[in-house]
């Protein structure tokens, strides 16, 4: 159980209300079985377990049975975890970027070591495990300058945004460079979350991209906040943002691309690599852009690493 937030509100409303459905898992847990807990998130500290149930805490608390004692993410350099397990330190050396990921690598940790797996050769297979596609997935672009784009369009909660923006803080860049469009999860208005992304763009970013309807009030907000008017960008179309991509990323570039799932904002990054020609300005299809019949252009071999590939090819 690694944790509770803000990321399923269309059905329920409420941290306590996700905690409360998330806690039945555990009483489905058979008798000998284990649950592995986040100590950290007082909603799944708080959860029963069967008895009979062997429990195993992760967290940052001194009772924590596998124990972070340091968690650090400042790009370029990945996420690195010092941790402490049955009395001896450890270091946990990943491919992620972001400390959002540690609590993720702690519960994989305890469940290999529930499984039999030596605590050593658990963490040596960690170190092979790649970002997930457009989950703070970074890419190399050699045909831009080594631009480097952070794909995070995939889940457009505000939680996710909130980590994706302590790694733009952290992250040492040429050029930090954000392509905002909306974010869910939030009971607050258009206007107001578009002028929050507007503001919250001007503290972190040297150059800023809005798209969509409320893109020129963020655009306002951003100008407003401090950041000078030709650093600011608004476009209406997810194309019209390829196009000035292709002129405008150069050597050292490093581009969050952040929005609502369903804006779908992979077309930006995608229309480098090829023509796209889905236009909606929004869809329901909760599946990676790269995967959608409708997108224009498909996978093949040349695009290896840069475009996830069909299931088939995998």
């Amino acid at each position: 159980m690694l944790d509770i937030k803000l990321c399923h509100t269309n059905t329920f409303k409420t941290l306590e209300s996700i905690a409360q459905e998330k806690s039945q898992l555990l009483k489905h847990v058979k008798s000998g079985g284990c649950a592995v807990l986040n100590q950290d998130n007082p909603y799944v500290a708080e959860m029963a377990t069967k008895p009979g149930t062997k429990l195993i805490r992760f967290g940052k608390s001194e009772s924590a049975d596998i124990r972070l004692v340091h968690a650090e993410s400042n790009w370029p350099e990945r996420l690195r975890l010092h941790i402490v397990y049955e009395g001896k330190q450890y270091e946990v050396d990943t491919r992620l970027v972001g400390t959002h990921w540690a609590p993720t690598i702690l519960a994989s940790l305890a469940a290999a070591i529930h499984c039999g797996v030596p605590v050593q050769d658990a963490i040596n297979a960690i170190r092979t495990i790649e970002p997930f596609w457009a989950r703070l997935q970074p890419i190399s672009l050699p045909a831009y300058g080594n631009a480097t784009i952070l794909r995070d369009e995939f889940n457009g909660s505000i939680d996710t945004f909130d980590a994706a923006l302590t790694v733009l803080a952290d992250a040492n860049a040429a050029r930090k460079i954000v392509i905002f469009s909306d974010f869910s999860d939030s009971k607050k208005k258009d206007r107001v979350r578009a002028s929050y992304l507007g503001k919250i763009s001007a503290s972190l970013a040297d150059i800023a991209i809005f798209v969509g309807d409320y893109a020129n009030r963020s655009k306002e907000a951003a100008i407003e906040a401090g950041l000078s008017e030709d650093c600011v960008y608004a476009f209406f179309d997810p194309a019209e943002v390829t196009a000035f991509l292709k002129q405008f990323l150069r050597e050292d570039d490093l581009v969050l691309i952040k929005g609502k799932a369903s804006h779908h904002l992979s077309r930006i990054y995608l229309g480098l690599f090829g023509q796209v020609t889905c236009t909606l300005s929004s869809c329901s299809m909760q599946i990676l852009c790269d995967r959608c019949s409708r997108l224009g252009f498909v996978w093949h071999p040349e695009i290896q690493g840069y475009m996830a590939p069909p299931d088939s090819a995998a």
